[in-house]
């Protein structure tokens, strides 16, 4: 009869010696998978150039896209400054009128919300 020490030494090298063949039919088995599934060098050429177009269309679309818009703003931009040489100024002022005052607007509780921030920077300043 083996001994409990031994027969735990056993086990342990019998589970060893399994997890190492199954680790390694396990890497055989993915680089095997991994062969048979990459494509060929001509495949993987025609991917990469119809990449290489579509991400160079894109870039042109984006491009004229956003050259269309400055242009846009250049021509508006070319108005105004046309009409500002000629004094044609024509500024929009928009009359809103200004929300009544609240008891946060009052020049009281300002004055009071000034005071109160003063006091905490004085405090932070001097405990820092």
């Amino acid at each position: 009869m083996l001994s409990l020490f031994a027969r735990f030494l056993l086990t342990v090298a019998m589970l060893g010696a399994a997890a190492n063949s199954f680790s390694y039919l396990s890497k055989v088995s993915r680089q095997m998978t991994m062969v048979y599934s990459l494509p060929s060098p001509e495949e993987s050429a025609q991917a990469l150039t119809e990449f290489m177009v579509k991400s160079h269309t894109e870039k042109l679309k984006a491009i004229k896209a956003i050259e269309e818009q400055k242009q846009a703003e250049i021509e508006k931009l070319k108005v105004e400054l046309d009409d500002l040489k000629r004094g044609n100024i024509s500024f929009i002022a928009e009359n809103t009128p200004l929300p009544p005052p609240t008891e946060d607007t009052t020049i009281e509780a300002l004055q009071e919300k000034l005071i109160m921030y003063q006091n905490f920077v004085a405090k932070y300043t001097v405990e820092s």
